[in-house]
């Protein structure tokens, strides 16, 4: 591994220039925080056991293949000269502000419970990327949600988890050498989400309905607009989401969770 120091008895000429003296600059310590974290984190047993379903529908457990990859943190990818998002190869100090941070989800995953606090106008839009490569690791070998049901044959397994983008490494994709080809949808695809535990189902047509492309791979979905819910005053409220029908085949990865 390189030093991210400079050498013993040597001027440490970017800590003077950025903290006026010679000490160990904060800069650099953050980059060394970010090298020992950038392999991504995946859902841990830890999560899954911390994890909580929907506090107002019991059928709403809480998913165990969700991932969270990341490049960096968000201290660690400002946009400043410095900042550190990403990494290729052996060189540590390698880094770009390109890297697209989001939790990765497929139809084994489950679902995902997040609180939407201080709620005032009924809205909540979400930012995704449905062209996602590749499925996250942990449903690897699963062929049901949450892995309830295990496997009946190798046959079913292969037939399951068999992804177009599986000739195309993830550490070629993520470093722009190579451009796989985006999953495609299959015919049983749905979207689910719930506020407050009432689910709503959305097929393949009627999610593509509610998609708007802003900018260049940028794809935002409003999923939930309720005129009434002003009058109700403020409150914190449960959003859940979760996508089921295409298996390991169709991955997303979601990005924002915006509310008004």
């Amino acid at each position: 591994q390189p030093s991210l120091f400079p050498p013993e008895g040597e001027i440490n000429v970017l800590a003077i220039i950025e903290n006026g003296s010679v000490e160990y600059p904060k800069q650099l310590a953050r980059i060394k925080d970010s090298a020992e974290n950038m392999l991504g984190a995946r859902f841990t047993e830890d999560d899954a056991k911390n994890a909580k379903g929907s506090k107002h529908n019991p059928d709403i457990k809480p998913g165990k293949g969700w991932e969270r990859p990341s490049k960096a943190g968000s201290d660690n990818c400002d946009g400043e000269h410095d900042s550190f998002c990403g990494r290729a190869g052996d060189c540590l100090l390698y880094g770009h502000n390109d890297g697209r941070g989001g939790m990765i989800f497929d139809g084994f995953s489950g679902w995902q419970v997040f609180t939407l606090p201080n709620m005032e106008q009924g809205l909540v839009v979400i930012k995704m990327h449905s062209w996602a490569f590749f499925p996250p690791d942990t449903t690897k070998g699963w062929c049901s949600e949450n892995d309830e049901t295990p496997c009946k044959s190798r046959r079913q397994l292969d037939a399951i988890s068999s992804n177009s983008t599986a000739m195309v490494s993830k550490e070629s994709q993520r470093n722009r050498m190579l451009k796989p080809k985006v999953p495609p949808y299959c015919d049983e695809f749905k979207m689910e989400f719930a506020i407050d535990g009432k689910i709503t189902s959305l097929s393949l047509k009627e999610l593509e309905a509610k998609r708007k492309n802003p900018e260049r791979v940028v794809e935002i979905w409003e999923l939930y607009n309720d005129d009434d819910f002003a009058a109700g005053g403020a409150r914190d409220v449960e959003f859940s989401l979760r996508i089921t029908g295409c298996g390991r085949k169709k991955p997303f990865e979601l990005t924002h969770i915006y509310w008004i």
